[in-house]
This record gives C-alpha cells, sequence and structure tokens, in this order.
C-alpha cells in the first residue's frame, strides 16, 4: 500500500508495463522495407505470446474482473481499440501483399474476424490456466498460434495458404531441432 493505495492501481501499473513492452514489440518487427508475410508475423506473434505469458496473471484478472474498477475497464477499451487499429493495418498490408482476400477489409467482415482474433488471440491464457496448467508454453505454443491463425483461414489467398503453411512448417522444425 506504500506505492499503490488501491490493487486497481497495482493493476494499471502492470497493463501499462506490459504495454510498453508490447509497443516496443511491434517497433522491433516493422517490416520496412521487407515483405509484409507470415514467415515475419508467426515470429511477432511467438514473442507476444511470451510476453503475455509473463503478465499472464494481471491480464487474467484484468479480463475476468472488468467491471469492478472504474480505471480498468476504461483502460482495456482503449488498448483493444489500438490493437483493432494495428490488426487492420496489418491486415492491410497482407492484402497488398496477396496473402488474405480484400473482403476481410470489408466492416463487416472485419468486425467478425477482429472479434474472433481477439478471442482466441485473448483467452487462450485463461484457458491455458484452466486446461494445460502443468505444461509449460513452449509444450503447448505451437497448438495456440495454429488456433489464432485459423481466424485467418477463410480469407486467405492461394498464396497465402501456402505462405502460412511453409511459416508454420518452419516454426515446427525450429521447435523439433532446437
Amino acid at each position: 500500500t506504500n506505492y499503490f493505495p488501491r490493487k486497481e492501481l497495482l493493476i494499471i501499473n502492470l497493463l501499462r508495463q506490459h504495454e510498453q513492452q508490447l509497443d516496443a514489440l511491434v517497433s522491433k518487427y516493422q517490416p520496412g522495407e521487407k515483405i509484409y508475410d507470415f514467415g515475419n508475423f508467426i515470429p511477432f506473434l511467438s514473442d507476444v505470446m511470451d510476453l503475455m505469458f509473463r503478465y499472464r496473471g494481471v491480464i487474467a484478472y484484468a479480463m475476468v474482473n472488468p467491471g469492478i474498477s472504474d480505471e480498468i475497464l476504461p483502460h482495456i477499451r482503449r488498448n483493444y481499440a489500438q490493437n483493432k487499429e494495428r490488426i487492420r493495418m496489418r491486415l492491410e498490408k497482407f492484402n497488398l501483399n496477396g496473402l488474405v482476400t480484400s473482403d476481410l477489409l470489408d466492416p463487416e467482415t472485419f468486425e467478425e474476424y477482429f472479434f474472433q482474433y481477439a478471442c482466441m488471440s485473448s483467452n487462450w491464457i485463461i484457458s491455458h490456466n484452466l486446461l494445460n496448467p502443468e505444461k509449460n508454453l513452449e509444450t503447448v505454443k505451437l497448438r495456440y498460434m495454429r488456433s489464432i491463425l485459423c481466424c485467418l483461414k477463410p480469407y486467405l489467398t492461394e498464396k497465402g495458404a501456402e505462405n502460412l503453411e511453409n511459416a508454420m512448417n518452419e516454426l515446427t522444425q525450429g521447435q523439433t531441432s532446437g
């Protein structure tokens, strides 16, 4: 109570730390002139999952109890809105590279995709705690990543499906050889 007179203020501070580290990851993985593809996205997703796992306690608490505080819920909503825009921009780049169909960017279709993606990419933390608490993240991460990426399958072009499969195969080979 010396530093945080209320539990909610501690949670907000930890969420901000997580978001600062996430912003650093986003900056690290900016593709610049490189072709934006799943080979670049999957390592980013893996690092984001590692970061989320380090902050899993505070993320799970905030996800399960967002309505208990006037500070936490608005913070989560702002964060989701910011991430939603990042995801839209990423999908635009995937579309420009011929990996996803343009209908994914239609407002209604994007909203459906975003809901699925947000659920999968956020709730895996809670699912891990409920379904696989005895397993370390590395043993189940590939399954979680495939589940998150499944949200894209209806919108992949032929090129996108091949690119995604190749990127996942490289990841799988890296895990089995490492």
